[in-house]
């Protein structure tokens, strides 16, 4: 709740503080830093001291995704990356962090990747000021689509853009939440090359390092933002 503090100044004039803190929990206020601006007053100085919370850091982010042991199968450990987008402040800072490693060269599209991917891709195209791409499972696109199997450990799947989504010349940064085995995110590089885009680079959310993902996409400009 804001607060109202009355005080003195060496000349006698009275000083009325409004002070507004920051995020709250059980304990009180988390810390932050006071920001004290004069409003000014014909009979008092008023003065607003705003309490700002402490910026969120990567630890932060990365304190959100939770481990989930033996899913989807045994012996497996799942990213689950939901908590941190349904946070405000954490879904905020993602995106902006993503932003900050696109950097500032030119993009015309941001590419997602079926599913988690749109999130992400949609979210970061918004902040970009550039369209949006979707990378879709075979048969999920109304129209006509260019195509790319890749192999799965069971199998195989294959992912397809509209022919007109991505035209010659166009530069596209792709963007997907996890680089793992690199299967989908391969896939789509081959289908942007197809269609003629040129691409700018690779972004991902989270990097599962012992995967072996980067090998399977050499040649390519990777960043990711949390790491595993």
């Amino acid at each position: 709740m804001p607060e109202l503090q009355k005080t003195h100044s060496a000349q006698g004039s009275e000083k009325i503080i409004l002070i507004i803190t920051g995020t709250q929990d059980r304990r009180g206020f988390c810390g932050g830093i006071s920001l004290m601006v004069n409003c000014g007053s014909p009979k008092a100085d008023f003065w607003v001291r705003v309490l700002v919370p402490p910026l969120m850091t990567l630890k932060d982010l990365k304190s959100k995704i939770i481990a989930v042991p033996d899913w989807p199968k045994k012996g497996v450990i799942f990213r689950d990356i939901t908590p941190a987008l349904e946070d405000k402040q954490c879904f905020r800072f993602l995106v902006n962090e993503l932003a900050k490693l696109a950097g500032k060269q030119k993009i015309d599209k941001v590419v997602g990747i079926d599913a988690r991917g749109f999130l992400i891709a949609s979210a970061l195209a918004y902040k970009l000021k550039v369209g949006l791409v979707i990378v879709r499972k075979k048969g999920k696109l109304p129209r006509a689509a260019m195509g790319e199997s890749y192999n799965l450990e069971y199998g195989s799947e294959t992912l397809e853009i509209h022919h007109d989504s991505i035209r010659k010349g166009e530069r596209v940064l792709l963007v997907d939440d996890v680089l793992a085995t690199g299967g989908t995110m391969s896939a789509t590089v081959k289908i942007v090359d197809k269609l003629g885009g040129k691409i700018t680079g690779l972004l991902f959310f989270i990097e599962l390092r012992g995967l072996g993902g980067r090998a399977k996409l050499k040649g390519q400009k990777i960043k990711s933002l949390i790491k595993f």
